[in-house]
C-alpha cells in the first residue's frame, strides 16, 4: 500500500467506520513497526501479497478499539464482536 508517497507493509486486523470515515487499522511491519489508522480514502496502490501473517496481535491495552462499524477483524473464525454476521 502507499501513503503519503511512501510504500507500507501491513497486516490488516481491523476494518469499518471510525469517526464516520472508513478505515483499516493495520499492524505495520515496513517501513517502520506498530499499530497504525489508515483512511481508505488516502489509500493507493493496494496490493495482496503471497505473504502471510500470524493472524491477530494482541494490542498494547488488551482493548479494542470503539468503531462506529465494524465490517471485519482478524481472530478465530468462531470469535464473535458486538453487530457482526456471527450473532
Amino acid at each position: 500500500m502507499v501513503r503519503r508517497k511512501l510504500a507500507r507493509l501491513q497486516s490488516p486486523h481491523d476494518y469499518g467506520i471510525r469517526d464516520g470515515r472508513e478505515t483499516l487499522l493495520a499492524y505495520q511491519l515496513e517501513p517502520e513497526t506498530g499499530w497504525r489508522w489508515f483512511e481508505i480514502e488516502r489509500m493507493s496502490d493496494l496490493r495482496v501479497l503471497e505473504q502471510t501473517f500470524p493472524g491477530s496481535r494482541s494490542a498494547p491495552s488488551g482493548k479494542h478499539h470503539k468503531w462506529d462499524r465494524l465490517f471485519a477483524r482478524v481472530g478465530a473464525s468462531s470469535e464473535k464482536w458486538p453487530g457482526s454476521p456471527l450473532d
